[in-house]
């Protein structure tokens, strides 16, 4: 994993949104530490383009820096607020930096780049995070490194947000205090662990809430709260009971709904769903993947391949919906998925020449979610249950507190199932074999059989 040296500790951010003028005025005091091993002189912070840098200074330090609209040159249709800003003396390798931005104005959507970030502020549904650069992002302008940064960022955050007193602001934090001041209300909210994302929510929610877990739902919504809590706690333990452990870290979990196609997301306090999720019980995979990722080891890959998490993530929430649903829905889901993968092969034949290892540097980790999972169904089929279920469980444990790659679990594999499945998956990763044989008409049963005869 590729690692930005200068890297955020803390988050102290005030917000006060502005839904009837679809804006915002913000403050966020950032702390900083230099963990590479060399002095830094500048670095680059990035706002939503629709977000101004007002005022921006370092307590310990002088600064000058500069803002202008600049696209990402690895994704030329996105374009972002770049801040460049430049240390009168340079920060010496551990040495810490408090940065103090102010800034203002709207956010604006990236529909025409991310569909999913249909991010802005409104009376209906105001959404602050990460995806839309909402609040300021420490990161280089450059796709491939971003993907592998700001998920391998760990910082904790204190957010105090001003809204019209008839909204209500979610966070996956803890709630500290709301505070009433005439018309407007303060929402002050701390994290609950180290995160490398803060997700800020207003809308007329309302709060369902059972034990350490709790449901922001849309007004419309509210009915569905508690029913959402029955899947979380019965997802849990279903996942619990397959893979022998629980969640590695657990503090309470926070689901906040979100309107129809914007998307969800998690960390491991809680998740954003799509108001889908919440209406039709046939939708509830989201849910499901989005527990799974409580189970995920980091990845130390240069480049993330998405395989450690969104693979993980998506086999699990097909095996919870066969547990729930049924085999039925599982093995369709199973066909689909090769299907959508040869359907995006005869458009983009270029797909089948790339190792899904190399997924994160050419930017195609959406393949993971295909491919990756049909790599676990496949190693799932071969080694049965028995073997699978130790081989997560290993992996899980071996790596509770050190990410992994794909060599690492290559690696537990071998040692669970033997040197020749560790063999065959590492031709899955690095060789485009497997990704050939997805897109033939070759039945994948025959496959494994043919892959696996020295072992089967």
């Amino acid at each position: 994993m590729v690692k930005l040296m200068i890297v955020p500790k803390h988050y102290d951010l005030f917000m006060s949104i502005l839904p009837d003028l679809g804006e915002m005025e913000a403050e966020s005091k950032v702390t900083l530490v230099n963990q590479g091993l060399k002095p830094i002189r500048f670095f680059h912070v990035l706002l939503n383009r629709g977000l101004r840098v007002n005022l921006l200074k370092c307590i310990e330090n002088k600064v000058s820096y500069s803002q202008t609209q600049a696209f990402f040159p690895d994704l030329k249709e996105l374009r972002v607020n770049l801040i460049e800003v430049s240390f009168e003396r340079p920060l010496e390798p551990g040495q810490v930096a408090t940065l103090v931005i102010s800034y203002s104005g709207n956010i604006k959507e990236y529909e025409e780049v991310l569909p999913y970030v249909k991010d802005r502020i409104s009376r209906e549904y105001t959404i602050i995070r990460t995806d839309a650069f909402s609040y300021p992002v420490i990161c280089p302008l450059e796709i491939r490194k971003m993907i592998s940064f700001i998920p391998s960022q760990r910082f904790t955050y204190m957010i105090r947000v001003m809204v019209p007193r008839d909204l209500t602001v979610a966070n996956l934090g803890r709630l500290k205090d709301t505070h009433i001041d005439g018309d407007k209300a303060v929402f002050s909210y701390v994290s609950k662990l180290p995160s490398w994302r803060i997700d800020v929510a207003v809308s007329r929610f309302i709060v369902v809430e059972e034990g350490d877990i709790k449901v922001y739902a849309m007004e419309k919504d509210f009915l569905y709260g508690k029913r959402l809590i029955n899947e979380v706690r019965r997802c849990l333990k279903f996942y619990k009971e397959w893979i022998g452990v629980g969640p590695p870290r657990w503090v309470g979990y926070t689901i906040i709904e979100l309107p129809r196609g914007y998307g969800g997301q998690a960390d491991v306090c809680g998740m954003l769903i799509d108001e889908i999720s919440f209406r039709d019980p046939k939708r509830i995979g989201g849910i499901y993947h989005e527990l799974a990722h409580l189970w995920n080891v980091a990845s130390s890959e240069k480049y993330p391949s998405r395989f450690l998490d969104e693979a993980f993530a998506t086999y699990f929430q097909l095996l919870a919906e066969k547990h729930f649903i049924g085999e039925k829905e599982f093995m369709e889901k199973i066909a689909a998925f090769r299907q959508k993968f040869r359907r995006m092969a005869e458009k983009n034949p270029e797909i089948l020449k790339t190792p899904p290892a190399k997924y994160g540097e050419y930017m195609l980790t959406d393949l993971s979610y295909i491919v990756g999972t049909y790599i676990l169904y496949m190693l799932h089929s071969v080694i049965g249950d028995k073997y699978f279920r130790k081989l997560v469980r290993n992996f899980i444990e071996k790596h509770r507190e050190t990410p992994a790659t794909l060599k690492d679990f290559i690696n537990v594999t071998k040692e669970i199932c033997g040197t020749d499945f560790g063999n065959i998956l590492d031709k899955f990763f690095f060789d485009n074999m497997f990704v050939v044989y997805l897109a033939s008409d070759r039945p994948l049963k025959e496959v494994m059989v043919s892959l696996f005869k020295s072992v089967h």
